[in-house]
C-alpha cells in the first residue's frame, strides 16, 4: 500500500521520472520536490487513492491522501493542525513535448466526513474534497474523493526509508512510519488543475484506514 506523500507510485514510474529528467536536463522547476523536512502526521481516520495512466505521448501518476486529526510541518514556517489535511502529488510527463512535472500539494481544512465510529473503527465510508495552491506557488488544485470499504480490515506496523534523484543529481528522502488498521476501498476521484486540467484518474487503488501513527517525512 503506498502511504501518505510517497511520491513513488511504482518502480516503473520512478524508473521513468528520473530518466526523463536526466537526459531531457529539465531545470529543478520542472523536477521541483517539497521542501527539505516537510512532514505530515495524523492519529485519525484517513484513506488514500493512487492511480497510473499512459498512453502514446503521456505517463500520468496521481495521488491523493487524506487524513484526519492531521498536523502539517513545513520547513519554512510554523507548525499547522487541521482537522483533516490533504495531501495531493501529480507526476506530468509528456514525451511528446519532452517535459516532466512533479507536483505537491497540501490542502488545510478539508471537508471532510468518515463513516467511522467517531474515529474508533476503520472507516466504512470516507467523502473528501479540497483546493489549495501547490509548494512552489505554480499551480492550483480541486479534487473531490469517495471512498467505501470492501474488505476486512488488517493491521500493519511499518517503517520504510527509500532516496531517489527524481533528475539525476537532487536528491529527496522518504522516511514513512505507518501503525494503522486497513481496508481496501472502490473509489470515485475528481482531480483538476489550472496547468493539467482534469486528470485521467482510472483504476485507481484504494484504502482507508485508523491510524494510531502516520507520518512521513520529505527531505530534500
Amino acid at each position: 500500500m503506498n502511504g501518505l506523500l510517497l511520491p513513488v507510485f511504482t518502480d516503473i514510474g520512478r524508473k521513468v521520472l528520473s530518466a526523463v529528467c536526466f537526459v531531457l536536463g529539465v531545470t529543478t522547476s520542472l523536477c521541483a520536490y517539497p521542501a527539505a523536512s516537510d512532514k505530515v502526521s495524523s492519529n485519525g481516520s484517513g484513506g488514500v487513492s493512487f492511480s497510473v495512466f499512459s498512453d502514446s505521448c503521456r505517463y500520468i501518476t496521481v495521488q491523493v491522501n487524506v487524513d484526519a486529526q492531521a498536523v502539517h510541518v513545513p520547513s519554512n514556517s510554523a507548525n499547522n493542525k487541521s482537522s483533516a489535511i490533504g495531501v495531493v502529488q501529480i507526476y506530468y510527463l509528456n514525451m511528446c513535448k519532452n517535459t516532466v512535472s512533479f507536483e505537491y500539494f497540501v490542502i488545510q481544512d478539508l471537508q471532510f466526513s468518515a463513516q467511522d465510529a467517531n474515529g474508533t473503527q476503520v472507516p466504512r465510508s470516507l467523502t473528501a474534497s479540497g483546493q489549495g495552491t501547490s509548494t512552489d506557488g505554480t499551480d492550483f488544485v480541486s479534487f473531490q474523493m469517495n471512498l467505501t470499504a470492501i474488505s476486512s480490515a488488517i493491521f500493519q506496523k511499518t517503517d520504510t526509508s527509500q532516496t531517489i534523484f527524481p533528475n539525476g543529481t537532487t536528491k529527496v528522502k522518504i522516511n514513512e512510519h505507518s501503525d494503522y488498521a486497513t481496508s481496501s476501498a472502490n473509489s470515485s476521484i475528481y482531480i483538476t488543475t489550472q496547468q493539467f486540467g482534469t486528470l485521467p484518474v482510472v483504476n485507481a487503488g484504494s484504502y482507508v484506514y485508523s491510524a494510531r501513527d502516520h507520518t512521513i517525512v520529505v527531505t530534500k
